[in-house]
């Protein structure tokens, strides 16, 4: 009788422990999922915006997130009633947490590449020494809905 019930009593908590194993294991993966862990890749097309002087334009580039460097790649058109402007500039975070699906971290510098054409007190996205927040929702296995700071929404996609 003892050794059905201590048979019992070791197959049960077997099974818990097995059960909390997967549960734990599978929960981080898809976790680890939640952000993308290769460059992904927006494209905006005539996307309308205003800018830090509360004055329209128009925003036609590609933004990628590249996860193992930290840092945000900005390329493409800025049209507003100056005329259309090439930018060329990369977003360098420092500090960067990772929680689930939101990376954190602070703007460590803004590299403006040489045929960039906006004002150097221009930004898209962030000023130097800001804080950036990049939320991620994953909408499949190489999509991505992408919110940052609050005020950029975008898909982003492996490409």
């Amino acid at each position: 009788m003892q050794l059905r019930l201590l048979l019992f009593v070791l197959t049960v908590t077997g099974a818990l422990f097995l059960g909390g194993a997967l549960a734990w294991l599978s929960w981080h993966y898809f976790d680890a999922q939640s952000t993308p862990t290769e460059p992904c890749t927006s494209v905006i097309r005539e996307g309308h915006f205003i800018d830090e002087s509360l004055r329209p334009y128009r925003f036609n580039g590609v933004i990628t997130w590249w996860p193992k460097l930290s840092r945000l790649t900005l390329f493409g058109i800025r049209s507003d009633a100056d005329g259309n402007k090439v930018f060329n500039r990369t977003l360098v975070l420092d500090n960067v947490r990772r929680k689930a699906n939101v990376v954190h971290g602070k703007v460590a510098a803004i590299n403006i590449a040489v045929g960039d054409q906006l004002p150097a007190k221009t930004f898209l996205i962030s000023e130097g020494n800001q804080d950036l927040t990049l939320l991620f929702k994953p909408i499949n296995r190489d999509d991505w809905l992408v919110m940052i700071n609050d005020n950029w929404v975008m898909m982003c996609e492996y490409k």
